[in-house]
């Protein structure tokens, strides 16, 4: 049997003038070679994990367990779409529902982009939170992603964020990163704000090994 390559991944393929003497081996073949590829190929990304949709609340926690051995590291994509005060963002680990009480340390980095092009640095013990975005009260857009490094093993939780808030006249840029030191594995966490309430979307992502 003469046979052709695929254009994309060279997979093995008869031409079209052969008899396909062995048909069941010929799939096998060609099966194996696409598992193959697909595995070497499309092994990096994220993986939905869960969604929530949340309106006028202190906080917002993912269901328990949603840090398994599944995954290594995770995402969160967050969408802000209103706070009643002024907001401090914070990210926070759990465990069955409970959330943990002792201290995170962070740093956080900001520019103002639009308005009077100021920026800060604060570097902070905000209790058992690690902050990642601030703005004014009111129908402002915050987006933010959050990276969070091993939070289901019992060693130190690592996060990283960048966050942009629009507040109409003013863009402010926020970048952060923070630790939580306690050898806890913890299967889930919570975002809120530090006062007031907010509103939007909050999607968990895994990121496969």
């Amino acid at each position: 049997m003469s046979t052709s390559t695929t254009t994309n991944y060279g997979w093995t393929i008869p031409n079209d003038d052969e008899l396909v003497k062995n048909g069941a081996a010929a799939i096998r073949t060609l099966g194996q070679a696409i598992d193959t590829t697909a595995a070497s190929s499309f092994g990096g990304g994220l993986v939905h994990i869960e969604t929530q949709d949340f309106t006028t609340v202190a906080s917002v926690t993912f269901s328990n367990n949603v840090f398994t051995s599944d995954y290594l590291n995770y995402k969160i994509i967050l969408n802000v779409t209103a706070t009643t005060a002024d907001a401090d963002l914070y990210y926070r680990n759990t465990l069955s529902g409970t959330p943990a009480t002792t201290s995170y340390y962070f740093g956080r980095f900001y520019i103002d982009t639009f308005s009077s092009g100021t920026s800060g640095l604060a570097v902070e013990n905000n209790g058992p939170k690690i902050g990642f975005s601030r703005s004014a009260a009111g129908n402002y857009q915050i987006g933010s992603e959050l990276t969070i490094y091993r939070p289901q093993i019992a060693s130190e939780t690592v996060v990283t964020a960048h966050s942009t808030t629009e507040t109409g006249a003013t863009a402010i840029g926020h970048w952060s990163v923070g630790n939580h030191t306690t050898a806890t594995a913890y299967d889930s966490c919570t975002l809120g704000v530090l006062s007031g309430t907010f509103s939007g979307k909050a999607v968990l992502f895994g990121v496969k090994k």
